[in-house]
């Protein structure tokens, strides 16, 4: 496929089959080859101005980054990602860079920059009234709660979480809501508890 499109100097198509090439090694997790796919993938978009394009592989390349645990550059992407979302108005991409900035944020124990980030997702998710987005707002907005150890206020955001999931058939991140149940229970010190969402995480 991309040979073709060499031949044929398609660098729309050349540019979207990189990024996906891209995607297999990062999900392989071939993080390093992955990279060198995203950056040849941001390069040929760049040199036709593909600007939905060049938001979509930066802000893969911070994913990536933030895979690695390289934080510092992940940010720097993930602030490029927001930059271009919002140039070009994609309510979407917008909150899932805020999202991304915010788990950054909180990776480095700044919990307050962290919220402001999460709260901007938020109200745009409730806003637009996309469930799956709000659902992993309020899973973020819980897990920042239970870290600062508010454990009720944590557990009514990822009570909300859970019921979005549920309505949305999405076992994958249910079990990511359960896993941040059970660490609020843990903050608590209600190990029963924490143990009985552990479980539940685990079976989905």
């Amino acid at each position: 496929c991309l040979r073709i499109y060499n031949k044929t100097d398609n660098k729309k198509g050349i540019g979207t089959v990189l990024n996906e090439i891209g995607l297999f090694y990062w999900n392989a997790g071939r993080f390093d080859i992955a990279l060198k796919f995203f950056k040849k993938a941001l390069q040929v978009a760049g040199e036709i101005g593909n600007r939905l394009t060049i938001g979509a592989v930066v802000g893969n390349i911070g994913l990536i980054y933030h895979s690695m645990g390289n934080l510092n550059e992940a940010l720097r992407y993930f602030e490029r990602n927001l930059a271009i979302s919002e140039e070009i108005n994609h309510k979407i991409r917008i909150i899932i860079a805020l999202g991304n900035i915010g788990e950054v944020y909180k990776e480095r124990g700044d919990f307050a920059k962290a919220l402001e980030f999460y709260n901007k997702a938020f109200t745009i998710a409730a806003e637009l009234g996309i469930k799956s987005e709000i659902g992993f707002s309020c899973l973020y907005l819980g897990s920042i709660f239970s870290k600062q150890g508010k454990g009720k206020k944590a557990r009514s955001f990822l009570k909300k979480a859970e019921n979005l999931f549920i309505e949305l058939k999405d076992d994958r991140d249910l079990s990511a809501v359960y896993t941040e149940f059970a660490e609020s229970y843990i903050e608590d010190r209600e190990y029963r508890k924490a143990v009985n969402y552990a479980k539940k995480a685990l079976s989905m």
